[in-house]
Formats: C-alpha cells, structure tokens, sequence
C-alpha cells in the first residue's frame, strides 16, 4: 500500500497571489508542444492510490496493451473512493515524432479539452468528482507505445501525479500478424525459391454471428486466385478501383476473367497460383497451392469471395517475401479481413444487388466502415475486428542460381536517392481533425523509375485547430447527398404484444449513396420505434405464437424474422433479433425444404466442444446427436468454434436429427424394394425385361447456386 504525502503551500500563499493558483492546472507539462509546470520547479512529487486503466466497452477487466486503431474506455480512480476537484489527462507517444492516438470526450458536462493543450483533457469546473473517464483511440499499426498521464488535485494542499498515475502501454504483440509488412524496393536474393500457400477459413455462425448468412450451408469462400509477381504490378490494391476481372471475383466468385487479365500480364507474372474454394460443411478447414518466386517475381498476391456478400473478399496485396539480407522468408501467416470491392452498395450478407456507378475505390470493412447498423461487421465498442481467414506461407525448396549482389545493390541505392523534405502545407481543415503534408522527390526521377524504387515522397501527420477542435454536424449537400422523403410506416399487425414498425429513407443518386453514407454518418437512414400494441393476455400469447408457428412450417419463417430494408442494401436481421431465433430459423428452414441430406450431414458430425483464441470458457449446456445412440446428448460447450451439431434445446436437436434419421431410413427402404424388383420376378410370378432410355438434356439452372436435373426413363417390354 502506498503511503499518501501531503505537503503545504503555506509559502506559496505568501508568495504567489490567489489568481496565480488558481490556474495551477494550466501549468501542467503534457508534451513538447505544451510547455508548462504543475508546480514550482523543485518541489516534491506526491505518490497516490489513483490508478490509470484501459478497458474495452462492455467488458470487464483492465487491459495492458492495445490493438492498432481501435477504440478504448480510459478510467481514472482511487480504490478508496477519494473525491477531487482538478485533474489533467493526457497522452503521448513514447517516441515524441510518432502519433499517440486520439482523445475523446466522455462526459461533455464533466469534462473539456484544455484550450493550451488540443491533445490533453481537463475539468469543467471545480465540483467533486470521485473519477476520470475519457475515450481514446489507438494508433495505426507500428506506432510503438504509449504513455497516459494523470495529474489530480483534491485540495489546494493536496494533490498526486507521476507514480501509479502515469502508464504505458505497448502494442499488441498479436498485431502483427494482421499487417502484411514493407515492400523492397528491390530484391537482392539470387536463389530461386518454391512455397505452399495455405488458405484457411475462420468463418462461421460461432465466430462471427452478428446477421450470420441464413441458409449456413450457402456460406463459402470462393476459388483462390493469385499469383508472385513484379513490383511494378498490383492486380487489386486499396484505395484503387477494382478492375472487371476483381470485379466478377468479388460478387459472384468467377475467377476466369482475372485469369485472362493475369495472363495478360505475363512480363510481371511469374506463377498464377489456383486453389479450389472452401464450402460447408468445411468452411473452417484449408485449401492449397504451390508458386516460385525469384528476384523479380519476389510479391504475392491472393484474393478469395466471401460468399453470400454484395462485393466483399479477403486476400492480400503485394506481400513481401524477399528479405534485405538477400535470402526468402521461411514461414509466414497473415490474418485476413473483409475488403470491400467499390462495385456493389449492399451493407449485408445478403444484400440484393445494387450496383456502385461509379465504381467505388477498394476499401478495408472495419468495425466503424461502412458506419451503418446493417453492417455485420460495425461496433464501435469492439477492440479489433475477428479475422475471417488466414494465410499460411511455407518456403518448401531454394533454388541456387548465381548473380552479383553487390552491383544491383549499389546500382539500386544510387537510383533511388532523394532530396530533402520540403515545408510542411497547412492543415487541410479549420475544424475538427485534420493532416498536412510534406514531400520529396527522387534526384534521378528517369533512374528511379527503371529500377521501380519504392520510397516514401510524402510524409502525413494530424493537425487541428486548436480554438475549434470539434466541427458542427454537417447537413448533406443538397445536390450530390439531397435525401428522398420518409417512406410510410410499416403497417402493425398485431392486436397485442410487442411489434416494431419501421420505416426509411435513402440517397436519391444511387451512386453517391455510399459515398454520402460514409460524409454523413450521423444522418438516419432508418427508423424503429414500438407500435404500441396492448399486452397479451396469457392465453392470447400461447394463440398467437403457435400460429406463427404454423405460419414458419407452411413456408418460409424467416419472413417472420426480418426486417425489408431500402432497396439498395439488401436485407438484414432485425435489431432485437439473437443467437436464439437464427438457430430456430435455421432448424425450421431444414424443416420446410424437407432437406434430410443437409441435416443428415450436420447430424452425423462428431461432439465438440470448440475452443476460444483467448481461453474464455462460456461452459454452457448444449445438445449434440449422437449417431451410435440414435439419440440427443447434452454436452458442455466453450461458446467458441465447434461444429453445426450443435443445438440450444433437446427440442431443436430432435426436430432436425431424428427427422433426418427417419428420412434417411425411410428412402434406404425405398431403394432396396426398388433394387429387389429389378432383380425378382413381380407379383403375377413373370419376370420383366427392363430398358433405360438415354440420359434427357439438363433442365435450364435457373439459379447461379441452386442445381438442376437430368433424367431417365425405364422402358419395359411385354
């Protein structure tokens, strides 16, 4: 336990004026460019029971590193519930060049930014107060550690800073595998060398469950499609629009348009690297491929469809496998995440088509882009995104060949020479936060060009305004973002019971939709509210829920489920739908389509019982089937992972697996009675000479992932 200082200003009183201690707190020394004191110089530092805690929203438990670009709750507090009436908070980077992230506000009427310090927070008035809350947002990714400060004052007499009150905190070493790394500007290795590429799924209703596709078994990963290649060449890159051959790849998963544009490249290709895709049930499982990679071809780049999805993928560009020691990485993994391609607006899973005219440039989907509730993938609250897959890289074999090293190094580091940074321009806005920009140039622009350098020329850092460091909400243009008018409430059905109604509206120009979406984030697109039914009666209730019931048997329940949305954006889960009701959708959707094959599988997978990443344990009770008993078995489940054999209730694993048992059994009987009649005389005891007619043509495929039939006739003689 600390022991609590305290020290007098009984000289200060003597020799400082009231106005002068009044602002004590501005004198605070935040960073570089906030140069002021706490106190005189020479006095001594107070030790304290307050501590600095980083925390996630809606989660328990102090955290001690920090995931790149992601949101935090930042708390300050005394164990002992000790008030104060002064604090300063700030944060710096512990290298003082690289940016420290951003503070939030958490409490307008609490707290403010300190008008001296734009990067630093402090009270709003001198009321009691028994802690400090505030938002932070982390850095991007390589930005090092940071360090938070605290300054608190309980009396003119009393006050702490330094000690527990100032914390650092260091990047996640786990980020590193979520950033693919520096690209040369040219590789010095001679030998030739040969790797496995390993594409690995980790996607499924368990991992990611947030409007999971409704039909599971339609969710897969498409072909891989890829290849090593030049630095001069990108087939897909961010922030650039997608071409026709991405394009196909990105919303149906056809990868022969994007073969032919890579075989049009030939000069920067050295392998074109196929993989087939992944589908359920293996949707977790991995596909493979082999590629070379050598001096010139020294990058790979890889791309796969997220299936069902309007334009979205995973895959890497442009990854480094050369090292500047002249030799080939050994092994490599990648976590990948959603990319949006910029060819298709819808914000769901399984969005109706509604193509981006213009096309859109390629962007990464984070948990704040697109910043719409209909997205799978928004929380602001959450600390870093799931990855959906993962790529594995393994060199299998070198290839010795022979070059000189020292000549493409010297030629190299001469042709990619630079000059000085040039002045800083001013800061793109007079509100809120901004960047300014610095540039170079190359001393040979002709030579660098030839031997394709790739060296930063423009350097960007944050900037704002320190007198207006918030910016008024912005009305959309009127021209490019003008709003069509609300559509009518939809209507309530219901004579009681809870029923919502909604209604919405949208951008009138199409393909400015998703661009004014991500301008104007705080514009409504869509509204919720209660019809206001009277509550049911006991009996009323148990009424009306078996003929919903019915109605889900009769055809299909998960128009009793959802929710339309606007027609550019495809459809989504309602807002108070939960893990509960997608199970039940997708029990009673086996059950309307009479799929016994679907449920046959999923009943026929092994118990397990999954496993979290991070060692949490929901060890809750759930239901598997277990084939050898032809009965449902309780089992105890981590809330992580697993398999599809997985059921809430006895209830539900009996509807969908005793069905599937029975279905099976019963079409087996059927087969070996038609099998003994072929082979026995019938009936009347005289034996039958059967024909088969030609196989008939193919019915029209009347859906990209539906099926379709051929058939034949038994031709008997007399």
């Amino acid at each position: 336990m600390y022991i609590r200082k305290y020290f007098s200003i009984v000289a200060f009183v003597r020799l400082l004026s009231f106005q002068l201690l009044s602002g004590l707190f501005a004198n605070v020394e935040a960073s570089d460019n906030c140069k002021v004191s706490w106190m005189e110089t020479g006095q001594e530092v107070v030790d304290s029971l307050y501590t600095i805690q980083l925390s996630i929203s809606k989660s328990s438990g102090a955290l001690r590193t920090y995931f790149p670009n992601a949101r935090y709750n930042v708390f300050v507090k005394d164990d002992y519930g000790e008030t104060f009436t002064r604090f300063f908070l700030t944060v710096e980077n512990e290298d003082k060049i690289l940016p420290a992230g951003t503070l939030e506000l958490y409490d307008e009427q609490v707290s403010r930014f300190s008008q001296d310090c734009p990067d630093s927070i402090i009270q709003v008035s001198q009321v009691a107060k028994d802690n400090v809350s505030a938002y932070w947002t982390s850095p991007v990714e390589g930005n090092g550690c940071v360090i938070f400060r605290v300054s608190i004052m309980e009396t003119p007499s009393k006050w702490y800073m330094d000690g527990t009150l100032e914390q650092k905190f260091c990047q996640d070493p786990k980020a590193k595998i979520d950033e693919p790394g520096p690209v040369l500007a040219e590789c010095c290795a001679c030998d030739e060398a040969k790797y496995e590429l390993a594409f690995e799924g980790l996607w499924s209703r368990y991992t990611h469950p947030r409007s999971f596709p409704t039909k599971p078994w339609n969710a897969r990963f498409s072909d891989v499609i890829g290849a090593s290649h030049t630095n001069a060449y990108r087939f897909w890159q961010l922030d650039v629009p997608a071409s026709d051959g991405m394009k196909l790849v990105a919303e149906n998963g056809n990868t022969r348009l994007l073969e032919s544009e890579l075989k049009n490249q030939s000069e920067h290709i050295r392998t074109i690297i196929k993989a087939r895709g992944i589908n359920f049930p293996n949707i977790t499982s991995k596909t493979f491929a082999v590629f070379r990679v050598d001096q010139q071809h020294h990058l790979v780049s890889v791309v796969s469809m997220i299936d069902p999805s309007p334009d979205w993928f995973l895959g890497v560009s442009g990854l480094e496998l050369c090292l500047d020691n002249c030799s080939w990485v050994d092994q490599k993994q990648l976590n990948l995440y959603p990319i949006d391609a910029g060819t298709d607006n819808g914000l769901s899973y399984e969005a109706s088509d509604s193509p981006t005219e213009p096309r859109d440039v390629i962007r990464r989907i984070t948990n704040t882009w697109p910043a719409d509730e209909r997205s799978p993938f928004y929380d602001e609250s959450a600390i870093d995104m799931k990855p959906m897959g993962r790529l594995y890289l393994k060199r299998q074999r070198i290839y010795e060949k022979h070059c000189d090293r020292l000549d493409v190094t010297e030629s190299s580091e001469e042709a990619c020479r630079v000059g000085e940074w040039g002045e800083w321009t001013n800061c793109s806005v007079t509100c809120g936060v901004g960047s300014r920009l610095r540039q170079r140039y190359f001393k040979n622009e002709r030579s660098a060009m030839k031997h394709q350098c790739n060296v930063k020329l423009t350097d960007r850092v944050a900037c704002w305004n320190p007198e207006s460091l918030d910016c008024p909400e912005e009305e959309p243009d009127p021209e490019s973002c003008a709003l069509t008018q609300w559509s009518e409430w939809t209507p309530c059905t219901k004579s009681c019971g809870r029923e919502p109604k909604a209604r919405d509206r949208n951008y009138r120009l199409k393909k400015k939709r998703k661009e004014c979406r991500y301008k104007y984030p705080h514009i409504k697109l869509q509204e919720t509210v209660d019809c206001g039914n009277p509550a049911c009666e006991t009996d009323g209730e148990a009424s009306h829920g078996q003929e919903e019931g019915q109605e889900g048997a009769a055809g299909d329940e998960q128009t009793v489920r959802t929710q339309d949305e606007p027609d550019d954006a495809g459809s989504d889960r309602s807002d108070d739908s939960d893990d509960n009701v997608a199970d039940a959708t997708t029990i009673d959707k086996y059950g309307s389509e009479n799929n016994w094959r679907v449920r046959f599988v999923i009943c026929s997978e092994p118990k397990e019982a999954g496993h979290c990443d991070d060692g949490h344990n929901d060890n809750s009770l759930r239901y598997y089937y277990d084939k050898t008993k032809l009965k449902c078995v309780v089992f105890h489940y981590t809330g992580c992972n697993g398999n599809m054999n997985n059921f809430r209730t006895l209830q539900e694993c009996q509807t969908a697996c005793n069905q599937s048992q029975e279905s099976k059994e019963s079409t087996n009987k059927k087969r070996k009675k038609q099998q003994r009649g072929e082979t026995k005389s019938s009936n009347y005891g005289m034996g039958v000479d059967c024909q088969i007619s030609e196989w008939s043509n193919w019915s029209p495929c009347y859906s990209c992932k539906g099926y379709r039939t051929m058939s034949r006739d038994i031709l008997v003689r007399n």
